[in-house]
């Protein structure tokens, strides 16, 4: 069987070819802007499920050669491949983890707006309105009905956390994208310059992968 992260090059990237992200690389910015930005991102579908897809053929193929291979350097060699696949499926995990804890923050303001449910998985989404019922479950049962009705609405705009979108982010311009409007001025946004910026003024930018989150 081939190796399906093919580690000479297609996930990994050919030496040389400095302008095409590998598969690994794009999972480790998704990953950290997923933990930097303030809020829920988009879920990258396609992104995981090759990873996925790739990890399971990979763990087969460990798994096989494991059965069968008695040469020291040959078991050796496939060590380092079975390092290399947890290594990859860590950064997988932490990216589902990342996005699972904002979910259970802002898990009221995600399910009152489409377009923020729009940016979970079915699964996380499932897993969102779940969590939402026990929790109401929960707060009904522990004190909601002892406290003045006016305040037993936990679906009131002040009571639904929300994350800050004002927040100041380290962000690395990944393209040239020319000058964005940053409070009254235009700031140029120039390949391979690290910004401190309010976030606010470059979501769009993190969404477009144009920058990356430091």
């Amino acid at each position: 069987m081939a190796d399906p992260f093919n580690l000479d090059g297609a996930i990994y990237g050919q030496a040389g070819e400095e302008e095409e992200e590998s598969v690994v690389d794009q999972l480790k910015r998704v990953w950290k802007n997923e933990r930097c930005a303030p809020n829920l991102l988009q879920y990258e579908k396609e992104l995981v499920d090759m990873v996925k897809e790739a990890l399971d053929q990979q763990q087969d193929y460990v798994d096989s050669m494991r059965k069968t291979m008695t040469d020291e350097t040959m078991i050796f060699m496939l060590k380092l491949l079975e390092l290399e696949v947890d290594r990859i499926r860590f950064v997988l995990r932490a990216y589902l983890r990342a996005r699972m804890c904002k979910i259970q923050k802002y898990n009221m303001f995600l399910l009152s707006d489409r377009a923020q449910m729009d940016r979970m998985s079915s699964v996380e989404l499932k897993a969102c309105k779940a969590f939402t019922d026990a929790m109401e479950a929960h707060q009904n049962h522990s004190f909601v009905a002892n406290i003045p009705e006016n305040l037993r609405n936990l679906h009131a705009p002040d009571m639904i956390v929300k994350p800050d979108m004002d927040s100041h982010v380290f962000i690395k311009v990944l393209k040239n994208v020319g000058s964005i409007r940053v409070e009254d001025e235009d700031v140029e946004m120039n390949k391979d310059e690290i910004v401190l910026v309010n976030y606010s003024h470059v979501e769009g930018l993190i969404e477009r992968g144009e920058a990356a989150m430091v």
